[in-house]
């Protein structure tokens, strides 16, 4: 069994992307971060001190965010999520959802997005 805990729509203005202006301007990102675990070791007794804090699951987004600007928001979520399961050794596989909603296309929408899901096995030992 697999619990999971949710970060929603967390906002950073950042300057990923391909074009010149996205990297100058700089926009804004929502991400979702869903890591999977088991919570019975914490949840069981109560205790804060076992527990994923949730403030460090968006501090690491946007530590890693800040450490750019990248070309891709797929090297963005994959480093996202491959922090995350270095700091935090009892999170199974991380997910992260990452929109863009001022993407430079032409046509209206609302966001382009991508969702990168890393494991442990991702993790170079």
């Amino acid at each position: 069994m697999s619990d999971k805990i949710h970060v929603s729509n967390l906002i950073l203005h950042a300057h990923h992307g391909v074009f010149t202006e996205e990297k100058a301007l700089g926009q804004k990102f929502e991400l979702d971060i869903i890591c999977t675990l088991d919570s019975r070791p914490f949840a069981g007794k109560d205790d804060y001190s076992c527990a994923v804090c949730y403030g460090s699951l968006c501090q690491i987004a946007e530590d890693v965010s800040n450490a750019g600007p990248y070309a891709l928001i797929e090297k963005l979520g994959h480093e996202i999520a491959l922090s995350i399961l270095k700091h935090h050794e009892s999170i199974e596989s991380a997910t992260v959802i990452i929109r863009k909603p001022s993407a430079p296309v032409p046509q209206i929408v609302s966001y382009m997005g991508v969702e990168i899901t890393r494991d442990r096995t991702d993790i170079a030992t």
